[in-house]
């Protein structure tokens, strides 16, 4: 069954249908960085003449392909506060096809409601694609609140030992089909090696990520109690909106 590297590998098909398993997902895609798989993702749902409503803060490498890449080949983004449900009601349109929102964001940590945002996309007959690298699904499993599509950089806390680039997407076998078509003809493979220094980091994902959130509430207290820190955002700590 495997006749081409590129299309699939058992390496690569271990990884899938693991990421699968932690998010909860039919099926999952790897790819050979967290921007392949957005790029493949949004471009499996998006051709020329469609229309998309986006977060205002994502990664800014995202915010090049939302912002130029797409306007270049025909479609349309308009960015709104995620956080607004009126504001991503109200930038609905009859050619929109996808609501794209980072679970929480890049850099500024703004925690979407992904419950809410699903209802709106749904009620528009849209997909929400909900990118969770800053959470990981050991925080956070996007789909078991209405997501449809969930992406990461597997770079960060997938892989979590700082050797490797790659990313994945999970969701329904319908829609994953669609973002490995894609992939495979925009030549954005990952590596077999690569795919198992993925998985073997996921092995201690919950261990790690449970150390970050400790770390990471220990910083935030740190620095909400220092006069030269004007401006703090931690969605741990109790200041977080």
């Amino acid at each position: 069954a495997y006749f081409y590297s590129r299309t699939q590998n058992p390496t690569t098909d271990a990884l899938e249908r693991k990421v699968a398993s932690l998010e909860g997902a039919e099926a999952a895609v790897a790819c050979a960085s967290g921007m392949a798989a957005v790029s493949s993702t949004v471009l499996s749902l998006l051709s020329a003449g469609d229309h998309c409503v986006a977060a205002d803060d994502v990664f800014i490498i995202t915010r090049f392909l939302l912002d130029d890449v797409l306007a270049r080949k025909g479609i349309e983004v308009t960015r709104v506060d995620a956080r607004d449900p009126d504001a991503v009601r109200a930038a609905l349109r009859p050619t929109t096809r996808a609501v794209f929102v980072e679970s929480l964001s890049n850099p500024h940590l703004r925690l979407a409601d992904v419950p809410a945002l699903a209802e709106i996309a749904h009620a528009h007959g849209c997909p929400l694609v909900v990118d969770n690298t800053f959470l990981s699904p050991a925080l956070l499993r996007p789909l078991e609140h209405g997501a449809d599509l969930v992406l990461h950089s597997a770079t960060k806390y997938l892989a979590g030992h700082g050797d490797t680039v790659c990313g994945v997407v999970a969701g329904s076998k319908r829609l994953t089909d669609a973002i490995r078509y894609e992939l495979d003809a925009l030549g954005g493979a990952v590596s077999p090696f690569r795919s198992w220094l993925v998985a073997r980091g996921l092995r201690t994902l919950p261990l790690r990520m449970d150390v970050h959130t400790r770390n990471a509430i220990a910083v935030a207290e740190l620095l909400a109690g220092r006069r030269e820190v004007r401006w703090l955002s931690y969605p741990g700590h109790p200041s977080h909106p």
